[in-house]
């Protein structure tokens, strides 16, 4: 778990921002935190077109709740810096009283909707199998009707360290956002980068060394880690640190870091791909080793 916040580049586009949560609690914090996150962005700042909401259950006591921004691309470092602020200011200040009683009636609505029934018995299952206890509809309802600012701002506080802000690779954070987020930039790839009086790996057989399609970059294998050399620059992955690697029918092998952090490596990128391939797997702990699909 984490113990502090982190900043992450990804390749995917815009913002998006995950923390977690005491299950009992996700449903209306997600309420009120949505209704604070559109009024702020779109409504008085005009930088998203909407916010979208995802929760999944880690555990019988948590879950991760995620909310995905959708500015420009010009819009991006901004958005990053507001997002940031608007979660400190609520942790400390408090929900507005028009974020509570979105939560109160958006809560209650969905407690006592048509099919509040059919969707408890589809978590009662599933949380049986997992052995984690179930809120029921009846419950949810009455934690919706008596839902206070100060209720979902302790939750808030409490899940901050947890807090995780990504956004699009591509974009540059400004001094100011670095500044105020006080974070900094974490890479989403198991690709490490080493201390400038590292001594470049050698590789003096072919066995060990294979090249990228159309550029001039290279891989190595040693006994203890991957290494990639572009550009002067020498980057690292340490087999001690991965936890699965996903063999593909299509040729292609990925592989998974202990933070979920994970890497392809494709025909289309590498010469000799097959090779390189076989031998990741040998290098490798075979209990690491999984079939994963095709595409």
């Amino acid at each position: 778990m984490l113990e502090t916040p982190a900043l992450v580049a990804s390749a995917k586009g815009g913002v998006a921002v995950s923390l977690l949560v005491p299950r009992d609690d996700v449903d209306l914090l997600q309420i009120a935190l949505k209704h604070e996150l559109f009024i702020g962005l779109r409504h008085r700042r005009g930088l998203i077109y909407d916010v979208g909401t995802f929760t999944t259950p880690v555990d019988g006591e948590l879950s991760e709740l995620v909310f995905v921004l959708d500015p420009e691309d010009k819009h991006i470092d901004t958005t990053v810096r507001l997002v940031s602020e608007t979660l400190k200011k609520i942790a400390t200040a408090g929900f507005g009283k028009a974020a509570i009683d979105s939560a109160r009636i958006h809560g209650s609505a969905q407690a006592q909707r048509t099919f509040a029934g059919l969707d408890y018995l589809d978590r009662l299952a599933e949380d049986g199998l997992h052995g984690w206890p179930t809120h029921s509809p009846e419950q949810s309802f009455e934690d919706a009707t008596e839902v206070t600012s100060e209720r979902l701002t302790r939750v808030l506080a409490g899940s901050a360290a947890s807090v995780i802000i990504a956004f699009n690779e591509d974009a540059s954070l400004s001094k100011r956002t670095l500044k105020s987020l006080a974070l900094t930039v974490t890479c989403l790839t198991p690709w490490q980068p080493v201390e400038n009086d590292f001594s470049q790996p050698a590789a003096s057989t072919a066995e060990s060394t294979w090249h990228a399609k159309g550029e001039k970059s290279t891989l190595i294998v040693t006994d203890t880690a991957l290494f990639n050399i572009e550009a002067g620059r020498t980057r690292r992955i340490l087999f001690e640190d991965i936890v699965m690697a996903g063999d593909r029918s299509c040729g292609c092998l990925t592989l998974v870091d202990s933070q979920g952090r994970s890497i392809e490596f494709q025909a289309d990128n590498w010469k000799r791909v097959k090779s390189l391939k076989r031998r990741l797997i040998e290098t490798l702990d075979p209990t690491l080793v999984r079939i994963f699909p095709k595409h």
